[in-house]
């Protein structure tokens, strides 16, 4: 025993970087039923699904301890010579809780094979109960509505729930919550499938010290292991042809041994336990009130068509804001937020001896759909943000017991470690289901051309020591006096303002198209804008929901947790290493044009006055020209520019004038 622990505890100094995991036990004491005597060494064995989990032997007083005893629900077996033996099924332990149960045991003055079962009753009072809360057993969830471990986590108080789902706990934010399944710390995505749930804890005050960075509450989920006997399930949901919805479900779960032992009471040496889940859903946000949407002929007549004139020989009107209650539907299902989730967990148990046990598990979630949004739901549902979510778990536990030997009067005994390595990978990414990570397209709907030319004020200035008055000054080398359009299809819908603009004014550019200020204040668009609102309260058709952005997330962990019980005392031990790489970029990819134009020619927006141009006619001097300035201060820290210009085959510190409109998105 000495040598064990000594060996354990190098162990311990050379890891260096381990935690708790989370683990129960139970303890109680085991007596005559008649006599209320205690009976020393009798056997106790835990087990779950017909596979054993731990074991031992009651003390000369009649006392037990089994630990480590992962969440669950279990059956208590107590035999000894003289006895019935005892079944008490339905114990359930729950994460870091001390489950109090004694047994007592029949006397028979026969070797019979009788056994006496019974069904394990929840005490009034629990004498662990340090932790306010509760735990929701699989039984229990079987017989919920919630598909979901935090859905099912929401049916305590003490937790919001929002549409079916879990909200805040205890008021406190989102990122105050822990979620913990078989032990790992959840970053992303918690979903598993519902065959796969043994427990959900939920601990809402009076925490244990291992959880020191979390102020609301922790949400513990333990899944399935395997059984003694193979057992496997399926489970088909549909409302296809009931409602409108369009749910569907499929589920299936398989558990059993691989390989048997001989000396284990025949429980599984190698064991396994699998469950995956595929969700399918039409409408992706339900609700009782139904949505308004466009009729298609109208939806398709202001999509070619969304301007009007607005009869006073300058702007437009919004045709999408004559909209009558006769050109909308009502609808039972939101448009274009279909949803689908696929779930897949599983873990296989390795029991090579009754005091050691290694499991490795882990999971992989999927999920992909268009989100809802009210101001796209009249008329731009198409254009409905696409989001996909993934992500995966693995880890691996090694655990070792040290049982006392039968007839030990040590103080020190049921010691025990576990060490876990899990890691996680979550990642995603939003953005227009059109075009997705092709940034320039987001607000591109067109080639611009625009035709400059000098302007000139009457002015005075000195040239080579002349001065000249009365004469004609340049102030401007970017007098616009007529800008061209050449759409593209990236936007369409949104291109269509521009183009619908041109065909109202077109041949008369004087006050509506030389510049960008007037194609704008007209009701046009040019690149990285927007169409305006209907009413202010609905996107216009063709207007881009999102931006882009992705993320990419890696969560490393080693932990341990080590008890050792000294007379009736507990003690514990536990180191833990966490490394978190968090990784996220999320672009306004509409405004990017707005961005560029406003990032060139910054360098070039000064005239050169110390080096002046004359123009004579007739021998008299009538025009002074100014050439454009280079400002090599302005131009410093504009690296989109110079690395435009280089890409260009043009001197960065050139004078040539960047139209940015003038360019493809490619």
């Amino acid at each position: 025993m000495i040598r064990n622990l000594l060996l354990t505890l190098g162990l311990i100094l050379v890891t260096g970087i381990v935690a708790f995991a989370q683990q129960g036990a139970l303890k109680g004491k085991i007596f005559d039923k008649d006599t209320k005597e205690p009976i020393p060494f009798a056997n106790i064995v835990l087990e779950n699904k017909g596979s054993m989990v731990g074991g031992a032997t009651s003390d000369f007083d009649g006392n037990y301890t089994i630990k480590p005893i992962p969440p669950g629900k279990f059956d208590l077996k107590a035999t000894f010579v003289g006895y019935k033996t005892s079944i008490t099924q339905g114990i359930v332990i729950g994460a870091d809780k001390i489950r109090v149960f004694n047994i007592e045991l029949t006397a028979t003055s026969e070797m019979l094979e009788e056994v006496e079962i019974t069904t394990y009753v929840v005490p009034l009072i629990d004498k662990d109960k340090t932790v306010s809360g509760a735990t929701v057993t699989a039984e229990e969830i079987a017989k919920m509505p919630n598909r979901s471990a935090n859905s099912v986590a929401a049916t305590v108080g003490g937790v919001f729930s929002q549409d079916g789902e879990r909200g805040s706990v205890r008021g406190a934010r989102g990122d105050q919550t822990a979620t913990f399944i078989d032990g790992v710390r959840i970053t992303g995505m918690s979903n598993i499938p519902q065959s796969a749930i043994e427990q959900v804890d939920v601990m809402l005050s009076g925490l244990p010290a291992r959880y020191g960075d979390v102020t609301s509450g922790v949400i513990n989920i333990t899944t399935k292991g395997p059984a003694r006997q193979f057992g496997a399930g399926i489970e088909l949901e549909t409302s296809q042809f009931l409602d409108p919805y369009g749910h569907n479900r499929v589920a299936f779960n398989l558990m059993g041994p691989l390989i048997k032992g001989k000396n284990l009471n025949n429980t599984a040496v190698l064991g396994y336990f699998l469950a995956a889940e595929a969700n399918f859903s039409e409408d992706g946000r339900p609700s009782s009130q139904g949505y308004y949407t466009v009729n298609d002929d109208v939806l398709s007549s202001i999509q070619q068509n969304p301007l009007r004139p607005s009869g006073s020989g300058t702007g437009t009107f919004l045709n999408a804001e004559y909209l009558r209650r006769s050109d909308m539907t009502h609808n039972k299902t939101s448009a274009n937020t279909s949803r689908q989730n696929y779930n897949v967990i599983g873990n296989i148990n390795i029991r090579t001896t009754e005091t050691i046990n290694l499991t490795i598990g882990g999971s992989y979630i999927y999920n992909r759909g268009n989100s809802y949004s009210y101001g796209a739901s009249l008329a731009n549902f198409d254009k409905n943000t696409l989001r996909t979510d993934e992500s995966i778990r693995g880890y691996i536990r090694f655990t070792q017991r040290f049982p006392v030997a039968e007839g030990s009067t040590s103080a020190f005994k049921n010691f025990y470690y576990a060490i876990q390595f899990d890691y996680t990978k979550n990642k995603g990414e939003f953005g227009d289901p059109n075009h997705g990570s092709n940034l320039f397209d987001y607000g591109y709907i067109g080639k611009f051309t625009t035709y400059k030319t000098p302007s000139y004020e009457l002015g005075n200035d000195t040239v080579d020591g002349h001065f000249y008055e009365n004469v004609w000054v340049l102030n401007s080398w970017d007098f616009d006096t007529l800008t061209t359009w050449d759409p593209r299809d990236a936007n369409p819908l949104v291109a269509q303002y521009t183009s619908d603009y041109y065909d109202i004014y077109e041949g008369d550019p004087e006050g509506h198209y030389r510049n960008f200020d007037e194609i704008t204040l007209g009701g046009g668009l040019y690149n990285g804008s927007t169409p305006l609102g209907i009413y202010g309260l609905y996107q216009s058709p063709g207007a881009n929901q999102s931006g882009y952005g992705k993320y990419n997330n890696d969560q490393y962990n080693i932990r341990l947790d080590a008890s050792l019980d000294i007379k009736n005392h507990a003690l514990k031990l536990g180191l833990q290493y966490e490394q978190r790489i968090s990784r996220s970029v999320n672009y306004g990819a509409t405004g990017l044009w707005n961005l560029m134009r406003g990032r060139t020619n910054f360098q070039l927006q000064q005239l050169d006055l110390d080096n002046p141009e004359l123009i004579s006619y007739d021998g008299h001097v009538d025009t002074i020209l100014y050439p454009r300035k280079y400002d090599a201060f302005s131009h410093d820290g504009k690296l989109f520019d110079k690395e435009l210009r280089n890409m260009l085959g043009l001197p960065v510190d050139g004078l040539d004038y960047l139209v940015i409109d003038s360019y493809d998105s490619e």
